[in-house]
């Protein structure tokens, strides 16, 4: 069973490589999501959680759905060419 700060940092990964794969630099994802990018960096590196509106906020700005990222779900760059 995961720790909850396992959890926390699963899904600041998850959610950093959303960013990463929808092409969408740290500052351009504060922009969108009104989270002041020192708080966005601190907390898409695992240091403190994101909550739930700001996970919703980062897959509107993605394209993903918040099930994808708090499930870790997505995927590689080049699978998604590969769909499209």
């Amino acid at each position: 069973m995961e720790t909850p700060t396992e959890v926390q940092k699963g899904v600041a990964l998850s959610a950093k490589k959303a960013l990463k794969v929808a092409g969408v630099s740290q500052r351009e994802a504060a922009a969108k999501t009104g989270i002041p990018l020192t708080t966005l960096t601190r907390k898409l590196g695992g240091h403190t959680p994101l909550n739930i509106n700001e996970i919703a906020a980062i897959a509107q700005a993605t394209g993903f759905t918040v099930l994808q990222i708090t499930a870790g779900d997505i995927p590689e760059a080049d699978e998604m060419k590969a769909t499209a």
